[in-house]
C-alpha cells in the first residue's frame, strides 16, 4: 500500500491484516514502491492519488508499463470525476474514495482487493487453458493418424488434416455431416457404430475395435480407438476416434 500519510498506512495495515488472509506492506512514496517492485512480488497494489513527486496516476502508468498484470487500485480523498476517469483509463482495477466511516471504508477496500485478485487469478487460469488447448490442437493437427470428433447425433464436430486427406474432402464439406455419410459412406461400418454406441450408450471410458474394409478393391485393416471427451456440465457429449492402420500381411 502506497500513501504519504503514515497514520493511514498504520490503520489500513492493522485492519486488513486482521482478516487473517492478507499481509500488507506499506511505503510512503511511489518511488520507494517502484524500488520494492524490482525485488518483491505483490498480489495487488493500492495507492493514494495525491502524493509528492509522483502522484497515483503517474505511479499507475509506471507500474502498468513494467508490470502489466498486477491488480492496481486508487484509494484517495480526491473525488473529482476526472481523477476517476483518468485512473480507470490508465488501467486501474478499482477506485475507492476515502472518507466516511473507517470500518465500512476499509471493509469495502478489502472487498475490492479480493475481487481484483480473484479476477487476475481467473484470467490467468483462462489464459493457461487457452494456451493448453492451442498446444493440443497444434499436436492433433500435425499427427499423421486420422482423428475425428462426433457429437451425440453422430455428426462430425471436428477432425484433423490427416482425416480429411484420407477421404480427399475438405473440412467445409464434412463438418456437421453424420459421420456414416461422409465420403460416400466409407465410414458406414457396423464396427464403428458399435464403438460409438458403446461409449455414448454404455458409457465405456475407452474402447478399441479392429475392422477390415475394402476400398477400391484394396483390403485395409484398421484399429479404431474411441474416448469420450470431458465436457462442461450440460454440454453435449462428444467422442474422439483415432484411426490406426494395421499392415496387411502379404500373401
Amino acid at each position: 500500500m502506497v500513501d504519504d500519510e503514515e497514520v493511514l498506512l498504520v490503520v489500513a495495515k492493522v485492519f486488513l491484516e486482521r482478516s487473517g488472509d492478507m499481509k500488507v506492506d506499506t511505503v510512503q512514496s511511489a518511488a520507494e514502491a517502484m524500488r520494492k517492485l524490482d525485488h518483491v512480488s505483490y498480489d495487488v497494489i493500492v495507492a493514494d492519488y495525491e502524493m509528492p513527486k509522483m502522484d497515483g496516476i503517474t505511479f499507475l502508468k509506471a507500474v502498468r508499463a513494467r508490470y502489466p498484470s498486477i491488480p492496481f487500485g486508487i484509494f484517495t480523498g480526491k473525488g473529482r470525476e476526472w481523477v476517476v476517469i483518468e485512473a480507470l483509463n490508465s488501467g486501474a482495477d478499482f477506485y475507492l474514495k476515502k472518507g466516511g466511516d473507517p470500518k465500512a471504508e476499509f471493509a469495502e477496500l478489502m472487498h475490492k482487493i479480493r475481487r481484483a485478485v480473484e479476477r487476475k487469478n481467473t484470467l490467468e487460469q483462462l489464459k493457461g487453458i487457452q494456451e493448453r488447448m492451442e498446444f493440443a490442437e497444434t499436436i492433433v493437427e500435425t499427427l499423421q493418424i486420422p482423428l475425428f470428433v462426433v457429437d451425440e447425433a453422430m455428426q462430425l464436430v471436428m477432425a484433423n488434416r490427416a482425416f480429411y486427406q484420407a477421404l480427399e474432402i475438405t473440412a467445409e464439406e464434412a463438418k456437421g455431416e453424420v459421420v456414416f455419410d461422409i465420403g460416400d459412406g466409407v465410414w458406414n461400418i457396423p464396427e464403428l457404430r458399435e464403438l460409438l454406441e458403446a461409449i455414448l450408450v454404455e458409457e465405456a471410458e475407452c474402447k478399441a475395435v479392429d475392422i477390415t474394409s475394402t476400398v477400391d478393391g484394396v483390403n485395409r485393416r484398421m484399429r479404431l480407438h474411441g474416448w469420450e471427451l470431458e465436457q462442461d456440465p450440460g454440454k453435449d457429449r462428444r467422442v474422439l476416434v483415432a484411426i490406426q492402420e494395421i499392415p496387411v500381411p502379404s500373401s
